[in-house]
């Protein structure tokens, strides 16, 4: 039997149906329309996630207060018994060992009202939204602790495993700037992973060097290119990098062929690997 709300008349199938009688237009609205002993705790959240994301713009989507950039960051909505906090299918993933304690589902994280707000968590996914990356054929993150951990446990070429643990040791040495020590995940839309990249901090001078790989059943179908030149874009668009640059092995042609048509251009410097490229604005 279906219920008719008597403040709006909309019909819904359950009784009680949560809903917004009038739709709010602001998240000051939204968060004013609650009771009162929630505002609070909606505030707050709002709050971590905008100290995490500071110029993503605050919008109604969905009918649910949204950070937004570009596209839909992050949402979350009140509910009486919790807060729904919905960074998207794949965040839930990444984060599922951070997120054990809580109730999941698709795309969806339960904050129950008679718990203390994870604000670590929140502020950490809010800002892997803000830093997922998409192409038309790719995902592309930085990976979380657990995923670097598992990287490195699984790896057994001893080059590689180094390197993954100098990454994670930059990462927890700069907590504020993960992203600019992290190994970044590639990944097809359905998940399948098929490589990574890094960045290697950000120098003085504004200058960070980039460093990628693509697994071998992948290479040869422009995964790399397509990969490289979305993350240097998102990078040369943060006001403090100046430029990116990258080496490669003079005998590679393939990667010389990546940093070719993603722009770069050689500097006539060599570094460790070979002859070093750089990209600018």
């Amino acid at each position: 039997m279906s219920w008719i709300c008597p403040e709006c008349g909309r019909e819904f199938s359950k009784k009680n149906q949560d809903h917004y009688c009038v739709k709010p237009r602001t998240i000051d609205e939204y968060i004013a329309a609650q009771e009162e002993p929630l505002r609070p705790r909606l505030e707050r959240l709002r709050s971590v996630i905008r100290e995490a994301i500071p110029d993503a713009e605050e919008k109604i989507s969905w009918s649910m207060p949204t950070f937004w950039k570009g596209k839909n960051l992050i949402h979350f909505a009140a509910f009486k018994k919790h807060i729904g906090l919905y960074p998207g299918d794949e965040a839930v993933t990444v984060f599922a060992d951070k997120l054990a304690d809580f109730e999941v589902s698709k795309g969806t994280i339960r904050l129950p009202h008679d718990r203390e707000l994870p604000e670590e968590l929140i502020a950490e996914i809010a800002k892997w939204c803000y830093m997922m990356i998409k192409t038309e054929r790719l995902r592309i993150y930085p990976a979380a602790r657990s995923q670097m951990e598992a990287a490195i446990a699984g790896e057994t070429d001893e080059a590689l495993r180094a390197a993954y643990k100098e990454m994670l040791e930059g990462c927890l040495q700069n907590p504020d700037r993960w992203e600019w020590y992290a190994m970044w995940m590639i990944d097809l839309k359905d998940g399948t992973h098929i490589g990574d990249l890094c960045f290697k901090g950000i120098d003085p001078n504004g200058i960070t060097e980039i460093g990628y790989g693509i697994k071998e059943e992948y290479q040869g179908l422009g995964y790399a290119s397509e990969a490289v030149g979305a993350v240097c874009g998102w990078a040369l668009r943060i006001p403090e990098v100046t430029a990116v640059e990258a080496e490669t092995d003079p005998d590679n042609l393939a990667s010389k062929r990546v940093l070719e048509k993603c722009g770069f251009i050689a500097n006539g410097k060599t570094g460790e690997e070979g002859p070093r490229y750089t990209l600018t604005h």
